[in-house]
């Protein structure tokens, strides 16, 4: 961690602003390569199914009659998970929800829902939905943009902002995160996700507690439920889960991340 206070930070804040221009450029410039042909197998997929779910509330009108088994023979296979439906159902109801990708015909989707459920409710909210691919993958640009400047973040928290500009510089211009960036695919999002559950690890690491709060155990006998409040460990460890569990809609073979928790609470501790 920087310890001295740097001289000029405004210059460090100018040459962060250069570097993520330079990453938007990269990421952003040729959106629309391939006359937005289907070329990519995986694109081509997710494509799809967002084109096909449905926000909640649509009309039942516009998405025609909910799943059965008549309709769709293979829900028979599940009858406990996959039941007839009266009408379409809500976000938590899964055999019957339009969000599903199941319900509309793909049950065969094995990707993350989550990059799929932003993009198709941003295209219905900006009026995009004509322009679905290249929406996508420009979100899927920004996601990665963001990347960019959360390992900024979590470089200069442990580092000093010298060496966090050196490691934003070298993943904006990391080719692969640039080809990613120009696909509307689920693996930015992911690693969007994952960078923001490392980053609060690492403030569980390193962040100081307010006063009177000592560092120990949150459920530690005598504590008040103001204290355990105060407490960072327990905020970023919530903050980690919520963005362990988007990372995980997002791609499932994020799971290994799970262990970055327990690893963050034992240097905090130990130290």
């Amino acid at each position: 961690m920087e310890t001295s206070k740097i001289k000029h930070p405004w210059l460090y804040d100018g040459l962060l602003a250069l570097v993520l221009v330079l990453a938007a450029l990269l990421r952003f410039t040729g959106s629309d390569w391939g006359d937005l042909e289907h070329q990519h197998p995986d694109e081509l997929s997710v494509t799809s199914v967002t084109y096909n779910i449905a926000p909640i509330g649509t009309q039942a009108d516009t998405l025609g009659p909910a799943p059965t088994t008549a309709s769709e023979p293979w829900r028979a296979a599940y009858p406990e998970t996959f039941t007839d439906c009266a009408e379409w159902g809500g976000y938590f109801d899964t055999a019957c929800s339009p969000l599903n990708p199941q319900n509309r015909g793909h049950n065969a989707f094995v990707y993350g829902t989550l990059p799929v459920f932003i993009v198709r409710y941003l295209a219905e909210w900006g009026d995009q939905l004509g322009n679905l691919k290249l929406f996508g993958r420009q979100l899927s640009a920004a996601a990665d943009l963001i990347t960019v400047f959360m390992l900024y973040l979590i470089v200069a928290r442990l580092y000093g902002r010298r060496v966090a500009l050196l490691a934003a510089a070298f993943s904006a211009l990391a080719v692969m995160q640039i080809q990613q960036s120009h696909f509307f695919t689920t693996d930015n999002f992911a690693v969007t996700f994952m960078t923001l559950a490392v980053y609060f690890a690492v403030e569980l690491v390193v962040c100081k507690d307010p006063p009177g709060v000592e560092a120990e155990a949150l459920p530690a006998r005598g504590r008040t439920w103001r204290e355990i409040l105060r407490s960072p460990v327990l905020w970023f460890s919530l903050l980690f889960g919520l963005a362990y569990g988007m990372a995980i809609a997002s791609k499932l073979n994020a799971y290994p991340l799970a262990l970055l928790l327990p690893l963050a609470l034992f240097i905090r501790f130990w130290k």
